[in-house]
């Protein structure tokens, strides 16, 4: 062994000069593609953690609690039950905010229209106690800066609220307060102004432009745009005007202690007022890996499949290098070598250069690494920049030296003379049906020959690779054609709102899901409008199911407006539910089973799992959206937590609605005359809500690009890979080639014989490749859609499968152009003199 390393040391010293270039393009192909594989694959581990590496960093509270309203308390904000809850075992720290009825104020001191209160468009105004937004749950600035703590005219507002108010970073505007006394009695009626007259005006200054880590990834339902004020604001406003004051928990022992708080405190919060008690950083965690997950799948496929390509073209390029010298190896072998020697050949300098390329393909992922994460975090993302994952990068450059060495070895093995010389006295020649077919259908000499170049690969040691690059082009075009039926579905998906949820075409909605619709009056409207197919009342409330506080929509059974089914059948009497699919998973149950529901009066209720569905992103604060949820008889949701505030009307919290011409601005002027007259009925707010996008949808344009930007790359990998092979084949032809131009062929024949050949290989690599790829990108849809509890609707895009078929024979015969004019170039006098 020893011997035959410094024979092969010799000779790579000596050959090097003439095999250098070879060596140098390995080292950059590995480089380059590798390198931009590993970074993928490192990228998706980094968007997979982005999101609680970003809650971390806002310093997040467990629980948040609604622990005062103006009504019926005599102020929104009581110091003394706030200490209770912060004595309470488990709980580490407490921090408030407070809400308040807001108005933009005009120059005479009245208040004018500006959606800040009620209204589709509404902006809610919240202001810290004691330092929240500040420290816990600080915000997070995307424009401009965070305001002074003890400036009271200094806010930050999210993007939204700037954009609804139309104001940018430094722009003034009067804030108006109403005081709750005011709010209560009918002196602001009588202070001369039409839209009423706060009690206190602050000039405020916009000074940041932020937003918060339960508002970073939401549903469209979630989105809130609000005003954030300071500390020194709160002072001027809290004993006389805030309303709700919500409070928010740290905990320790993070989640496990989570359901003790929440029991402590609901014996400890005043009678009447409503128990809103929600979990922050777990809810705020889960809904947002739903939605990045995906993200971060996409760019791991993406990888793996760019890892693929570069092993497949970095593999060609080690045979060439180690062909390139073949026949030196028969003189080498006649002149005494071993075949230990003949088959380690070469391999000095191709080992060598494989580890070389892998370690800069490390260098390159990692110089890439500021490019992730990506997704919503990324503006927000606590650490960007240079970062080093040492299991993607380490594992990555040790599997692309140990693979592509493996196939130098297995490479070197198979081309040592003595195994040659033993193949070829094996193989017989052998011809193609495909081959005489053409000759009997009376095809040009070109096209013949162009044939039998792409099918059969010869006996000789100019035998020419043709079954690696069939398998390649089918391989590619089947990705390529699944990539395109999962873009296509994931579009259908986006563009069909029944695929995730909203089955209907408007919802009516009483004070944002928490009020109540006049029911005599719902009735009249909706049933005399003309444009109306259907429509169902639904109740939003939270209840205990199999002791896990879960989102439920009450309906009538039986109603005819209801959520997508999965499975199963809809909810047909009131001993009957449907749940969510992960709802349902969680539970560890399935259709056909029965489940408890308890209510927060204690009265518990058995109840049989009649199907599975897709749940709308509509509701209060916990709602359902997509796979989690239940959907029951409204009867089993007590009236107390149907009508929170005890509002006189009767009827349901939402009225779901399907139109017949839901588009045509008449039907939706319609829609918007119905919602004020039940509004006038019920002296409430009654808004008309428009489609509601889970998260995971409204996030869908950055994973919408993301099956093109596959289908593009692996489309070069096989552009470069066939025209690699075809390179190959003409140098490896050059005989054959010579023997043609002996015998009278044109260069242009020459030529065109290349282009029969990549012609060939596309045609075969579509009609078997896409076929297999639009399984399996319906596959992949489905199992994609049932991942996220959507509605699972695969479709195929004819279209761009005859444009990917039409692409594949255009480029096939572009990428033969250059080995074409090689092929034609052939000089027959020096081939055959040599041969």
């Amino acid at each position: 062994m020893s011997r035959a390393l410094r024979v092969c040391a010799y000779r790579f010293r000596t050959s090097f000069t003439r095999r250098w270039p070879g060596y140098l393009a390995i080292v950059l192909l590995i480089g380059a593609i590798g390198g931009v594989a590993l970074a993928s694959l490192a990228g998706a581990r980094r968007t997979e953690s982005s999101f609680p590496q970003f809650l971390a960093s806002t310093n997040p509270s467990e629980l948040s609690v609604l622990t005062g309203l103006y009504h019926p308390d005599p102020t929104g904000y009581d110091p003394g039950l706030i200490q209770q809850i912060a004595r309470l075992p488990y709980v580490s720290h407490v921090e408030s905010r407070g809400g308040y009825e807001a108005e933009k104020v005009g120059a005479n001191g009245c208040a004018v229209p500006s959606g800040l209160t009620g209204g589709a468009r509404s902006v809610g105004l919240y202001s810290s106690v004691d330092g929240l937004f500040f420290d816990m749950d600080h915000l997070v600035v995307l424009r401009g800066r965070m305001p002074n703590p003890q400036s009271p005219t200094q806010v930050a507002m999210t993007a939204q609220a700037a954009r609804i108010l139309g104001l940018r970073l430094g722009g003034t505007f009067p804030l108006g307060v109403v005081s709750n006394l005011q709010a209560s009695s009918t002196s602001n009626s009588n202070s001369g102004c039409p839209h009423g007259k706060p009690s206190r005006t602050v000039k405020v200054k916009l000074v940041g432009i932020v937003t918060s880590s339960n508002q970073l990834v939401v549903d469209d339902n979630d989105i809130s745009p609000t005003i954030f004020a300071t500390p020194a604001f709160t002072k001027i406003m809290l004993k006389c005007c805030v309303d709700p004051t919500i409070s928010s928990l740290q905990i320790s022992g993070g989640p496990r202690n989570v359901a003790a708080v929440e029991s402590e405190i609901s014996h400890i919060l005043p009678k009447g007022l409503p128990q809103l008690i929600t979990q922050n950083a777990s809810a705020s965690e889960a809904a947002a890996q739903s939605v990045i997950r995906p993200d971060a799948i996409a760019l791991g496929v993406f990888g793996l499949i760019v890892a693929l390509v570069a092993l497949i073209v970095a593999m060609q390029l080690v045979g060439r290098q180690l062909r390139f010298g073949a026949d030196e190896l028969d003189v080498v072998r006649a002149l005494g070598a071993s075949p230990l020697v003949t088959s380690l050949d070469g391999l000095v300098g191709v080992v060598g250069s494989i580890a070389l390329g892998s370690l800069l393909a490390g260098v390159v992922a990692y110089l890439l690494s500021p490019l992730a994460p990506i997704g919503p975090v990324r503006p927000v993302y606590p650490t960007p920049g240079l970062s080093f994952d040492g299991l993607v990068l380490g594992l990555g450059v040790l599997v692309l030296v140990v693979v592509l060495t493996g196939a130098a070895v297995f490479i070197g093995l198979r081309r040592a003379p003595h195994r040659v010389a033993r193949r070829r006295v094996r193989s017989a020649t052998r011809s193609s049906a495909s081959v005489r077919a053409a000759m009997v259908a009376g095809l040009s000499a070109s096209a013949v020959c162009g044939i039998r170049f792409a099918l059969v690969p010869g006996n000789s040691r100019q035998s020419s690779p043709v079954r690696s690059a069939i398998v390649g082009a089918i391989v590619a075009v089947s990705v390529v054609a699944a990539t395109l039926t999962f873009s296509s579905s994931l579009s259908t998906l986006v563009s069909r709102p029944a695929l995730y949820g909203w089955n209907w075409t408007v919802g009516l909605s009483a004070a944002g899901g928490v009020g109540v619709m006049p029911e005599k009056k719902t009735r009249s409207e909706l049933n005399s409008d003309p444009d109306v197919i259907a429509w169902s009342g639904a109740d939003f409330a939270q209840l205990q199911i199999d002791g896990t506080a879960e989102a439920v929509l009450g309906i009538t059974p039986g109603a005819k407006v209801t959520p997508p089914l999965l499975s199963g059948h809809g909810v047909e009497g009131p001993g009957q539910i449907v749940l969510g699919a992960q709802t349902m998973s969680e539970l560890h149950k399935r259709v056909g089973e029965s489940v408890r529901v308890r209510d927060n009066k204690g009265k518990s209720t058995s109840l049989r799992i009649v199907g599975t569905a897709t749940f709308p992103a509509i509701g209060g604060q916990q709602h359902t959206s997509l796979g989690t949820g239940a959907l029951l008889d409204y009867t089993l949701i007590p009236e107390s937590s149907r009508n929170l505030f005890d509002l006189p009307g009767g009827g349901p919290n939402a009225i779901f609605v399907r139109m017949k011409s839901p588009t045509t601005p008449a039907a939706l002027a319609r829609m918007h005359k119905v919602a004020l007259a039940l509004q006038n009925a019920a002296q409430d707010e009654v808004g008309v809500v428009p489609v509601q996008r889970p998260a995971e949808v409204a996030d869908a344009g950055t994973l919408r690009a993301t099956p093109s930007y596959l289908a593009l790359a692996l489309a070069a990998g096989a552009i470069v890979a066939l025209g690699l092979a075809l390179i190959a084949s003409v140098r490896r032809r050059r005989r054959d080639l010579a023997l043609l131009k002996a015998l009278g062929f044109t260069q242009r024949q020459l030529a065109a014989a290349v282009a029969w050949q990549a012609t060939v290989a596309a045609v075969i690599g579509l009609i078997v490749g896409i076929p297999i790829g639009v399984l399996v990108g319906r596959e992949l849809w489905t199992l994609f859609a049932r991942s996220i509890h959507v509605v699972p609707e695969p479709t195929v895009p004819a279209l761009a499968i005859v444009l990917l078929a039409i692409g594949a024979l255009i480029f096939a015969n572009v990428v033969a152009l250059l080995p074409g004019r090689s092929a034609a170039r052939t000089s027959a006098a020096l081939v055959l003199r040599s041969d």
